[in-house]
Order: structure tokens, then C-alpha cells, then sequence
């Protein structure tokens, strides 16, 4: 698990990485993509909100100045994924992924974070793009009701009795391109 891995080498130094790169991603689609192509995009992957503060008037500038803030990541994974993957049918993965996936948006946006990443089995959200100080609670919150619920997804496939959801929550500081 990607999560474990990062753990037991000590630290989130690629988490980091992931997080400038995305927001190298956004900066270059906000500056080139055609407004309509633009929020479309940023549609997949974050909140009303977060889209609004993108895409508005406090758009990432071109000189892309910096900004060094808090923010919480949230990463996610379904332990037992990739062994369930070669011994049921393909339609039955993509049912658990289209279920987890939809949990994922629903708590991640319903807890004011944007998704990052989303890879077969796991996932990273970011929270803090809007500066608010609580962010760290609603990481936690938003792993607790997907922990919670993913359990519940679980009774649906009975084909997967051996999926968990694993996740991990690290607050830190982060430097992004300001708007």
C-alpha cells in the first residue's frame, strides 16, 4: 500500500512532490484552457467553492506568485484491491470503483476538499485550498464517514468480504502558486 510505504520510510516528502506538481497542473490549466474546458475540469476533482476561487476573479496569476499555507492530505486506499483485482470478473471491479469513487467525491466535496489523485484502489484529497483553519477537522471527519460508509458499501459486493479502507491524514505546509 503506497500510504504504508510512505509511513514506514518516514515521511511525506512524495505527498509534497504529488501537491506541487498539482498545483503546476492547475496553474497551467487556468492559464490555457478555455474557460468552459477549464471548469469542466476542475469539475472532476474539487468542490463549487474551490472552483469559483480557480476560476474567479482571485485566479492563479501569470506571474505565479507563491503562497506558503497550511494544508491536510488525506490518502485513502482499499486494502486487499489488488489481490481481489485478478480473481473477480471486470465488471465487478468496476462496480466497487464506481461505488468507491462516488463515496469519495460525495465526503471529500461534503467536507470542503479537492480531490488530488485517484488510482484503482487509492486516492489523496487536499484540504485547505480556501485557508480556512479547520481543515485538519474536516480531513478527519471526511476519513471517519468514508471509513465508516465503506464498511457499508462492503455488505453490496459479496464477492469482496476482504476489503478495508485504510486512511491516513498528515497536516503540514505547503507551497503553492497564489492567486
Amino acid at each position: 500500500c503506497w500510504v504504508e510505504e510512505e509511513v514506514a520510510r518516514g515521511g511525506w516528502c512524495s505527498v509534497h512532490r504529488v501537491l506541487h506538481s498539482a498545483s503546476a497542473s492547475y496553474q497551467a490549466l487556468s492559464l490555457s484552457a478555455p474557460d468552459g474546458a477549464r471548469r469542466r475540469s476542475l469539475e472532476r476533482f474539487h468542490p463549487p467553492e474551490v472552483i469559483e476561487k480557480l476560476t474567479g476573479d482571485e485566479a492563479v496569476n501569470a506571474e505565479g506568485d507563491l503562497d506558503e499555507h497550511e494544508a491536510t492530505v488525506l490518502c485513502c486506499d482499499i486494502l486487499g484491491f489488488a489481490n481481489l483485482s485478478v480473481s473477480v470478473p471486470t465488471q465487478q471491479l468496476a462496480q466497487i470503483l464506481g461505488d468507491y469513487y462516488e463515496l469519495l467525491y460525495e465526503k471529500v466535496f461534503g467536507n470542503a476538499g479537492s480531490l488530488v489523485k485517484l488510482s484503482d484502489g487509492w486516492a489523496m484529497a487536499l484540504f485547505g485550498m480556501h485557508g480556512a483553519s479547520t481543515d485538519a477537522v474536516w480531513a478527519v471527519e471526511a476519513a471517519r464517514q468514508l471509513v465508516d460508509e465503506f464498511e457499508a458499501l462492503t455488505l453490496l459486493w459479496p464477492f469482496s468480504a476482504r476489503l478495508q479502507l485504510g486512511c491516513a491524514v498528515a497536516t503540514g505546509t505547503v507551497v503553492a502558486v497564489a492567486g
